[in-house]
């Protein structure tokens, strides 16, 4: 199947799908907190919602949220949204690295306006 080695056909341009957009994630929430322009309270936030969902943190605190995992996750998308919603639109659309069909997911997301 696919160049002989077991490859799936497809497999790459799916992999690409999926990860492309999480890299220029990644780099946008990297670009907005370095950026001066951002507010301080939404990096503060967003930075605490992370820190308060990883492994290390679970090991110290024993104190979880009641809805566990998903709450968890909520709040890091609660926080992470009000970092972009924080920062703007010019400031978004400046630090964005990906593709114009990711970046309107983002918008939508976000909830910004143009």
């Amino acid at each position: 199947m696919g160049d002989g080695h077991g490859a799936v056909p497809g497999a790459d341009a799916a992999r690409d799908a999926v990860l492309s957009p999480a890299a220029a994630w990644g780099a946008l929430l990297t670009d907005l907190v370095a950026d001066p322009r951002v507010p301080w309270h939404a990096k503060v936030l967003a930075g605490a919602a992370v820190a308060f969902t990883t492994p290390v943190t679970r090991l110290l605190i024993t104190r979880r949220l009641p809805w566990g995992p998903v709450g968890e996750l909520a709040m890091v998308f609660v926080a992470v949204r009000r970092l972009v919603s924080a920062a703007g639109y010019e400031i978004v659309r400046e630090a964005w690295q990906g593709d114009d069909a990711a970046f309107v997911w983002l918008l939508l997301l976000t909830g910004i306006d143009d």
